[in-house]
């Protein structure tokens, strides 16, 4: 290397050592750590700015599905009520005579309920025999979708229909079609024919976000309902890639265009029970700009952040510098061995605030322990009152309300029916010849018998202000508000029927040759003044009467139950979503 080379790179190395020298001072060294501390921050931000881009990109899309999902389920529901409802109708002794006017007339209640449907009736031909869009007895039309009609009685199969057009509405509509059996053949074909309309209140009710376009499309992609301008779209096919979508996969996402032109990113979902589709779309500029303007939010708010901490740091630096010069002398005195005299600060509680912290320090902690020794022992004595009033409640051994927790119910639930002028109805349980079992099996395989029929009891009572009691003994009690004599002698023959299906042996009993259980029910309209215990003691004696008529039955004012048209007087609305 020649004495110019090395002269060159001397000078460089001396000036880059100048450039990057470290600061000799506290105040610059400061200075030199902010600097330093900004600038993983200023790398930081848009690594930051991206995975938050990507995390709120995958919470709309979970957003999204969950949304997509809980729509799906409403819909199933929905149709499932009006298939139940559809079946119920199908399965009357009046209509399988043949009479339909008693049909008719129960049917115009309903589209008085729910003014989105009516039904029909129509035989093996295709021709409609009545329809509560025309008056009875009127000229009627061919069905307007035979293939489904043609299914029915082939398979003697329900069936939910996709979009066509009715002659009678004149616009599109959606059927479900029952079966009329009379034997093992069947008779009719009964058809609840349901408006598109009814079907955008699910989009309002599962709280679709402005802007986003929710649609229900049918087994072959046609719009049944859509949440943005549906008497426009309603009829149309869904556009081409969402239906080759569907073709590959009944459930996924995608972005393509809607039919309006806008560019979203949707979620898709097969129903189970009709074997539609629901997909909710979330335009992609509406999903930009909220993700952007966060991150702009951000990004603005965290440097300003940052600025705020570099100008409080270079006064706060100022101020230590200060005073680290001023222990210089400090230093020098310690370091000669003499005794050091602390000179005067300018910020003279720095080692009172020291002492103090140290202090505070060991009281915190104290009181920490303290603390939480107190939440402790303030915690068990919780869970024991709990389990103290729990255990005053339930019974020790079926778990179910215990007489107390009976009456209390009891009183409530007539205060409750009173106010809103509703039926009350109690059914009073006895398990048979439960002495017997004892005596036969022991009172070990007694007690778990009991705890088995608890269980049994409380499937038969499923809605929450329902009430499953232990009356004493063998004796078990059922709170039912808001539920009429029909329905409550129906719950009373389902908990009958779940204690037969357990089929635990009875040898000792004279009835059958496993347990059963007898059962008194009573209904009232509670009024101001009488004594809801009425019910417990009119309940008793329709038990009593089960018992002396040979048990293993149910009794109320109307004798023995079941009476031959007990079904077509039940009022399904004062038990919702149970099959009575």
């Amino acid at each position: 290397m020649s004495q110019t080379e090395q002269s060159i790179n001397s000078a460089l190395t001396s000036r880059l050592r100048r450039l990057f020298r470290f600061p000799k001072t506290i105040r610059a060294s400061l200075y030199l750590l902010i600097v330093v501390s900004l600038l993983p921050v200023a790398i930081g931000i848009p690594l930051f700015a991206s995975y938050l881009y990507k995390d709120q990109t995958l919470q709309e899309q979970r957003s999204l599905a969950h949304l997509v999902n809980g729509i799906a389920q409403v819909l199933d529901r929905d149709l499932l009520i009006h298939q139940r409802s559809a079946e119920s109708y199908a399965g009357s002794r009046s209509l399988a005579a043949g009479d339909f006017v008693h049909t008719y007339k129960r049917a115009k209640d309903l589209e008085k309920i729910n003014p989105d449907t009516y039904l029909y009736i129509a035989d093996a031909t295709g021709q409609e025999l009545i329809s509560t869009l025309k008056p009875f007895g009127s000229s009627l039309p061919q069905v307007d979708n035979p293939a489904q009609l043609h299914l029915v009685f082939k398979t003697g199969r329900s069936f939910i229909s996709g979009l066509y057009y009715s002659s009678q509405l004149g616009k599109n509509i959606v059927s479900i079609d029952v079966p009329v059996m009379d034997g093992d053949k069947v008779k009719f074909n009964l058809g609840i024919g349901i408006k598109p309309d009814h079907f955008n209140h699910l989009f309002n009710a599962m709280k679709v976000p402005e802007g986003y376009i929710g649609a229900i499309l049918d087994q072959q992609g046609f719009i049944i309902s859509r949440s943005v301008s549906p008497d426009k779209f309603i009829g149309k096919r869904a556009v081409l890639p969402l239906l080759q979508q569907m073709q590959k996969s009944p459930n996924g996402d995608l972005t393509t265009t809607t039919l309006e032109g806008i560019s979203s990113y949707g979620v898709y979902q097969q129903t189970t029970l009709a074997g539609w589709t629901v997909i909710v779309g979330a335009p992609v500029s509406v999903l930009h700009a909220n993700l952007w303007s966060l991150i702009r939010f951000f990004c603005l708010g965290y440097a300003v952040l940052l600025l705020i901490g570099f100008l409080l740091s270079r006064l706060i630096g100022g101020r230590i510098s200060r005073e680290v010069q001023s222990l210089v002398p400090m230093a020098v005195t310690l370091g000669e061995g003499k005794p050091v005299m602390q000179p005067e600060l300018a910020i003279s509680e720095v080692k009172d605030v020291a002492c103090a912290m140290q202090t505070a320090a060991s009281l915190i902690h104290q009181r920490t322990e303290e603390r939480d020794r107190a939440k402790q022992k303030e915690k068990e004595a919780e869970r024991l009152r709990h389990l103290a009033v729990d255990a005053s409640l339930k019974d020790a051994l079926t778990g179910l309300a215990n007489r107390r927790l009976f009456d209390e119910s009891l009183l409530q639930a007539w205060n409750q029916c009173l106010q809103n002028h509703e039926p009350l109805s109690i059914i009073m349980v006895d398990v048979d010849h439960f002495k017997a079992f004892n005596d036969y099996y022991g009172h070990q395989a007694g007690d778990e018998c009991l705890k088995a029929l608890a269980k049994a009891l409380l499937t038969g009572a499923v809605r929450q202000d329902d009430v499953v009691a232990r009356y004493g003994g063998e004796e078990f009690v059922v709170i039912l508000p808001q539920v009429d004599l029909p329905g409550a002698l129906r719950i009373a023959q389902r908990m009958q029927s779940h204690v037969n299906h357990l089929a635990i042996p009875h040898a000792a009993s004279s009835v059958a040759s496993h347990v059963t259980i007898s059962a008194g029910v009573t209904t009232a309209i509670p009024v101001p003044g009488e004594n809801p215990l009425r019910l417990v003691t009119e309940s008793d004696a329709y038990l009593y009467m089960a018992k002396g008529k040979g048990r293993n039955s149910i009794f109320s004012k109307d004798g023995r139950f079941p009476a031959a048209d007990l079904q077509a007087s039940v009022e399904p609305h004062f038990y919702d979503g149970m099959d009575i």
